[in-house]
């Protein structure tokens, strides 16, 4: 069930209890789902992808 969060944008219970915690701890969030948690960036949420952790091989 999503619900009006972060200024009246609409998050998930779930992605907003992830970006909470990761927030609180102040850590980075690894996910491939960015568009889902680039509303809480504002809050200090830092975003990373999969990508940027990947060795290059």
């Amino acid at each position: 069930m999503e619900k009006p969060a972060c200024g009246g944008l609409s998050i998930d219970d779930r992605n907003l209890l992830i970006a909470a915690t990761a927030i609180t701890h102040s850590l980075r969030l690894c996910t491939k789902n960015r568009k889902h948690f680039e509303k809480v960036v504002e809050y200090g949420l830092e975003l990373v992808s999969p990508e940027q952790l990947a060795p290059k091989l």
